[in-house]
């Protein structure tokens, strides 16, 4: 299983994403899209954030995080998440990854 390390910014809690510039290699190409909604990649990823729950997204390719932040603000508040903590993101498979606090 890849996992990878990332350190949160305060933007990233500010913004509830996460930025995934230093990992954007683990994800297959047809998950990343284009800059807004409309432009959605072809394939969504199932991603599991560690007592949350899973968020269904592509990643937008210009900003380089998930689309779907619904539950990432609530990922951050559950396990109290700041700027200079790391989380890890684990690929399951080509479409499914897991996101936990380090």
């Amino acid at each position: 299983m890849l996992s990878k390390t990332i350190t949160l910014t305060g933007g990233n809690i500010r913004n509830n994403h996460i930025y995934l510039t230093s990992v954007i290699d683990m994800f297959p190409q047809e998950t990343i899209g284009g800059s807004n909604k409309a432009l959605s990649a072809p394939v969504s990823l199932n991603v599991e954030f560690e007592g949350t729950g899973t968020a269904v997204t592509d990643i937008d390719g210009e900003k380089k995080l998930f689309r779907n932040r619904s539950l990432t603000r609530h990922f951050f508040e559950k396990h109290g998440l700041v700027a200079g903590d790391q989380v890890s993101i684990s690929r399951l498979s080509d479409t499914h990854y897991y996101v936990s606090p380090l």
